[in-house]
């Protein structure tokens, strides 16, 4: 299972994400290289312009999370994985970037996996790097008249409020 966060825009004529359309993400949905559904999805907050989901999926297809919401009109600004199987990952883990886990929680990780400690290391090495996504961060050019605008703060204040919403718990039934 691979768990995100996603902050998601209501289909163009819409003001909000209706139940139907999440019930229809649920049920499962046709995409161009076959079926797909959210094993899970939960709305966690929102605001005026966009809603919070929490959305699990089984499988790892490319753009999955990203697809199944294009496929009903509507538009994903922001996503970030939070869970990979039963780990849970970092808060503040950035992209490309990686901790170790203790020894105890490797330890926990194989008996989940029924691996021996004859397998030798557990990585994710193998596909570290396969799918990398193209930059999204927007730089002027000094030569023209564009300017940064205040949203990015107005992004990383939402991001901080979702982040307290997180550590109170919103997950706490999670496995």
């Amino acid at each position: 299972e691979r768990e995100y966060v996603c902050r998601v825009r209501a289909p163009e004529g819409e003001e909000d994400i209706s139940e139907a359309l999440i019930q229809r993400l649920g049920r499962g949905v046709e995409l161009d290289d076959g079926p797909a559904r959210f094993d899970s999805i939960e709305r966690i907050g929102g605001s005026d312009s966009h809603d919070w989901f929490s959305v699990v999926v089984k499988e790892g297809r490319n753009r999955e999370v990203r697809r199944l919401w294009e496929s009903q009109g509507c538009q994903v600004s922001r996503l970030k994985r939070v869970r990979y199987g039963s780990q849970a990952l970092p808060r503040l883990l950035k992209r490309g970037h990686f901790e170790e886990l203790s020894p105890e929680a490797v330890s926990r990780l194989r008996a989940e996996m029924q691996l021996s400690e004859a397998t030798g290391t557990l990585t994710l090495q193998p596909v570290i790097g396969q799918r990398r996504a193209a930059p999204t961060e927007f730089r002027p050019n000094p030569k023209s008249q564009q300017a940064w605008t205040g949203a990015h703060n107005e992004e990383a204040r939402e991001f901080a409020a979702f982040d307290r919403i997180r550590d109170d718990g919103w997950r706490a039934g999670a496995g």
